[in-house]
């Protein structure tokens, strides 16, 4: 993989495979009946990675960048007002680039399933099955199946609606 040096993040560099997990993300959400165009919102230093790494991938998306580095509330604010800007009543997904999805079509299954509570204006998240307590997390109790997978697990109503 062109780009692969010392100092870069861990989302562009190829951890679990020939690619990085920023470009599998991107090939997870390619289905056009159920995504839109990616937009990913970097900071300056990472633009020609990102440029880079979908072309490497054949992927074309709307790259924001970012004055000074933030955290990812003020980059997922930017990314849905960028969004709705282009296509009002779009659906605004969130993905972060650094995360392994081992069940890709589960995934995909889970956001179809998700889709019409989004469309219908609620907020969906989705999560995997805990296996253990975590302190960094608030995992309390671990899940009764051991099997990550991927579900609709919460869908509420956005507040004041």
């Amino acid at each position: 993989m062109a780009g692969v040096a010392r100092g870069h993040p861990k989302q562009f560099l190829p951890l679990f495979g020939t690619r990085s997990t920023f470009q599998d993300t991107l090939i997870r959400v390619s289905d056009p009946a159920l995504f839109e165009r990616p937009v990913i919102i970097t900071n300056n230093a990472y633009r020609f990675m990102v440029l880079e790494q979908l072309a490497e991938i054949g992927r074309e998306a709307d790259v924001l960048l970012e004055p000074m580095r933030r955290d990812s509330g003020p980059a997922i604010a930017a990314g849905a007002a960028f969004r709705a800007n282009a296509r009002q009543g779009a659906v605004c997904w969130r993905w972060p680039a650094d995360h392994v999805v081992a069940d890709n079509a589960a995934f995909v299954a889970a956001c179809r399933e998700g889709l019409p509570a989004a469309e219908a204006g609620h907020i969906v998240t989705f999560g995997v099955q805990p296996e253990r307590p975590a302190t960094n997390t608030a995992i309390s109790a671990p899940a009764t199946s051991s099997r990550a997978r991927f579900a609709a697990c919460e869908v509420r109503r956005e507040a004041g609606s």
